[in-house]
């Protein structure tokens, strides 16, 4: 065999060598759950654009009480994320990422009662919100990206107005989806079942609540049980009947950080409720792949900004006082 056959045959080799690397690649991103953090650069460039959908996770830190974890929100957005990644991914042809949980999201339950610095909360400002999920649109838009769902279960208005803002950012940009799923009215009220659980009187203890209650208890019960403090069942009632009262009882000095009767909680409610919401968000998300226009549909911030209860806490100026300090501090060093 010349030196030039020899070279050549080494080329033809090295050339099947990369044509089976690229192979395996293709194959290994295809009709799979995969996690950004763990891909190549090769295995990124691979995926199927029209055929991928990004999951984000999302969740405060925010203080949930004496009896449960700063994470509450992040245990369903984490094992929510997951299931509704393995449903995309069982559609033909379809490969779901899902990006680590970003620990972030703004109005912790405490502004309900006009606190700003509550043990257990680690809440930025709404702009600071709006702006990093703008921001990884604008990353993953330049990486050619089409879909994202981002599930970010947390309550406060003004959080899913941001990431509302930042979906909407997405789409009018760049032309592709970015669903902040929860934010649709539909979705966020979905899946309230305790009347088949709780007995009436229970109902009545629980009342009218969004934070660290009978049902929120529940669900860290079933996604997380070693998180909840044992002594939940001697929890004293923090009932309210409508928003008014919210802040009511969010307001009365040394409250404990939680509404309604934790002590009502279940594993069997949290199971079925956390069920049901994994359903309607697998189902939604079903349709807006197959091209459903779900900015037909109303939005939570909307429905709740409406509301004069609500509207007096979303008309507290602490992030605007926040952030003029932080601006004055960056004009002295010279920003």
């Amino acid at each position: 065999m010349t030196v030039r056959n020899a070279a050549v045959q080494r080329v033809a080799q090295l050339w099947m060598v990369l044509t089976l690397l690229s192979a395996a690649c293709n194959a290994e991103v295809k009709g799979k759950v995969l996690r950004y953090a763990e891909l190549n650069t090769r295995q990124i460039e691979a995926l199927d654009r029209a055929k991928t959908a990004i999951i984000i996770p999302g969740a405060p830190l925010e203080q949930h009480g004496p009896y449960l974890p700063s994470w509450s929100d992040g245990y369903w957005a984490e094992r929510g994320s997951q299931d509704l990644a393995t449903a995309i991914a069982s559609r033909p042809g379809w490969t779901a990422v899902l990006l680590p949980p970003i620990p972030l999201s703004c109005q912790g339950a405490e502004v309900i009662g006009f606190q700003y610095s509550t043990a257990g909360s680690l809440t930025p400002r709404c702009d600071t919100i709006r702006q990093v999920f703008m921001d990884l649109g604008d990353s993953l838009a330049t990486q050619r990206f089409k879909w994202i769902f981002i599930v970010n279960y947390h309550g406060g208005p003004l959080n899913n107005h941001a990431l509302d803002l930042a979906s909407d950012y997405f789409h009018d940009t760049y032309g592709g989806e970015m669903v902040h799923l929860f934010g649709i009215l539909e979705m966020h009220f979905c899946c309230d079942l305790r009347e088949k659980f709780l007995t009436p009187a229970q109902m009545k203890a629980d009342g009218f609540t969004v934070h660290a209650d009978a049902e929120e208890t529940s669900m860290i019960l079933a996604l997380a049980p070693k998180t909840v403090a044992r002594d939940f069942k001697s929890a004293p009632d923090q009932t309210a009947n409508n928003p008014a009262e919210l802040l009511t009882v969010a307001g009365k000095p040394g409250w404990p950080g939680y509404f309604g009767s934790p002590r009502a909680a279940s594993v069997a409610l949290g199971l079925a409720e956390y069920r049901a919401g994994i359903q309607a968000a697998r189902n939604m998300a079903f349709k807006i792949l197959d091209g459903f226009d779900y900015r037909s549909l109303p939005r939570y911030y909307d429905t709740m900004a409406k509301n004069e209860s609500v509207s007096r806490v979303l008309a507290a100026d602490h992030d605007a006082k926040q952030e003029a300090r932080q601006n004055a501090w960056l004009k002295q060093r010279g920003f």
